[in-house]
């Protein structure tokens, strides 16, 4: 039996060894805003877009990071990226929030650089089955609906922009912090009658 798990959609989990505790200041130094999502619960975002703007060096070492992903993973090493927007979500004890992705952008990161004690991220599924059926006996990679995972400090996330994904319920007395950011092609793409420049 060949089995082809076709498409990927990579999820890229990066442990970072700097310091990035300059992010810290994100707690304090800027103004969150409760969301008004459907399907949100005491889930915030900043209101500053561009909070990444504010810390160039250590821009520098996320993008070192992606740089390295699409580069050495997948072989985008051709095309560069750049930053579009940037900005923080404080997710409170009981909040969670709504399934969403983000438009506008090829691939987004995530990055936790504060100590995380609760509200994982879910990623789930696009497709449409037009039958429901029955629980499969094992859950794996080619079965499944939803995919967790629990982030720990300077845990760095890369995946698809298009790729539905959610704060699951904070169950922890502590906010749980996060920095979020998506980037977008630059400069030229060389693609016959469909070739671009940015």
């Amino acid at each position: 039996m060949n089995i082809y798990p076709l498409f990927s959609s990579p999820v890229v989990e990066i442990q970072v060894e700097e310091d990035l505790s300059q992010f810290n200041k994100i707690k304090s130094n800027y103004e969150f805003v409760e969301s008004n999502s459907i399907g949100s619960n005491n889930s915030f975002t900043t209101i500053n877009r561009n909070i990444l703007d504010d810390f160039p060096e250590e821009t520098k070492i996320l993008l070192k990071y992606f740089n390295s992903f699409k580069d050495d993973a997948l072989k985008f090493d051709s095309t560069r990226f750049r930053l579009t927007t940037s900005w923080a979500t404080k997710t409170k004890s009981n909040g969670y929030s709504q399934f969403h992705n983000h438009t506008n952008s090829v691939f987004s990161g995530v990055l936790y650089f504060d100590h995380i004690s609760g509200g994982d991220i879910e990623f789930t599924t696009t497709d449409n089955h037009t039958i429901q059926l029955n629980p499969p006996s094992e859950i794996n990679l080619l079965n499944m609906r939803s995919f967790f995972l629990r982030p720990r400090k300077n845990t760095l996330l890369f995946f698809p922009s298009y790729l539905l994904h959610r704060i699951s319920e904070n169950k922890s007395e502590q906010d749980r912090y996060s920095l979020a950011f998506n980037l977008f092609p630059t400069g030229s793409i060389i693609a016959g009658d469909s070739s671009i420049t940015f």
